[in-house]
C-alpha cells in the first residue's frame, strides 16, 4: 500500500512503495547559478533502478552509502 500516491520513480513511472526502504531522493540545480537559493528540481528512484541506471563511465552508485550498517 502506498500512503504517497503522488510519487513515482523517474526511471520506470511505476509508484514507490513505503516498503522500498532504500528508495533515494535527488536534487538538482544549475551547478553554477549565483543564487543563493537556487531552484531545485526532485527526482524520486526506486532502490533498484537507483542502482541498475545510476551509472557512468568511472562512477557507478552505491546504495549502500545510504544504509546503516547492522
Amino acid at each position: 500500500m502506498t500512503d504517497k500516491p503522488g510519487i513515482s520513480c523517474w526511471f520506470c513511472d511505476e509508484r514507490i512503495e513505503t516498503s522500498d526502504r532504500q528508495a533515494v531522493e535527488i536534487s538538482v540545480r544549475n551547478l553554477w547559478s549565483d543564487e543563493d537559493d537556487a531552484p531545485m528540481q526532485y527526482l524520486y528512484l526506486h532502490s533498484i533502478c537507483a542502482v541498475e541506471r545510476l551509472q557512468g563511465k568511472g562512477m557507478k552508485f552505491q546504495l549502500d552509502v545510504f544504509t546503516a550498517p547492522n
